[in-house]
């Protein structure tokens, strides 16, 4: 696990266990609040996160963001039960529907005991801790459930897995819903961006993203069928059939 200081009061946690996937956890230390974005394989990983944040920054009540229902996104709730874990409502519906599949599917991946817990707060468009000033709002993209945060005080953007390196894995078929999201996330005056996978970017990887699904929208793809965005546009197409 790799600890960085991102800001005045963010710490993102990076995660190397998944071959190829290095996955964030970010978390923002609010006035009211401690913001986890994100909660990776499991118990044993949030543990770690947690004796971090009590050892270095003291006891703040706890507040579970989870971007989407993929399931290394989310298994590591269960380490923060019962603490308020937020999502938007769809993300709650997938987990529901998909969640025990899922853990079946990915059991070698289970980093301790993980017990499918879900959102108990959901919203639909935005919800905004004006005090903590942290504003979760929904962003279609990577899945049909994706959200955002923004930390409105530093300016910075998780984004989740709406943006990727070299190429988003689309697996909601409303492609255009995906475009407006990442023009949204272009014209936003963030700071810094930080994704689910991989190191800190620049805007240049959001035009790059855009770029490759409006290509897939008119079904000009023939840049993406060579490396290195073969295999990622291979998975591409069969998700979108």
């Amino acid at each position: 696990m790799k600890v960085q200081e991102i800001g005045s009061r963010g710490v993102l946690f990076t995660f190397y266990e998944m071959d190829g996937y290095p996955t964030n956890v970010f978390v923002i230390r609010g006035e009211h609040h401690t913001f986890f974005c994100d909660t990776f394989l499991g118990p044993e990983c949030m543990e770690e996160v947690k004796h971090y944040m009590t050892y270095q920054y003291g006891e703040n009540p706890y507040i579970i963001f989870n971007s989407h229902y993929h399931w290394d996104h989310v298994w590591g709730n269960c380490a923060f039960d019962p603490a308020v874990i937020l999502a938007h409502s769809l993300c709650r519906e997938l987990m529901e529907e998909k969640g025990q599949r899922e853990l079946e599917e990915h059991e070698e991946y289970k980093a301790g005991d993980v017990e499918l817990i879900l959102p108990a707060i959901t919203f639909t468009e935005q919800i905004v801790f004006c005090e903590d000033e942290v504003e979760f709002f929904y962003s279609p993209g990577h899945t049909v459930d994706s959200a955002s945060c923004f930390d409105r005080k530093d300016k910075i953007l998780f984004v989740g897995d709406n943006v990727e390196v070299p190429i988003p894995y689309l697996f909601s078929k409303d492609l255009q819903a995906y475009e407006e999201t990442l023009k949204k996330y272009m014209i936003m005056e963030y700071e810094m961006m930080i994704l689910g996978h991989g190191s800190l970017p620049d805007r240049s990887l959001i035009e790059e993203n855009l770029a490759y699904i409006t290509a897939f929208s008119k079904n000009n793809t023939k840049k993406y069928e060579h490396d290195p965005y073969r295999a990622i546009h291979g998975m591409n197409l069969e998700l979108q059939k």
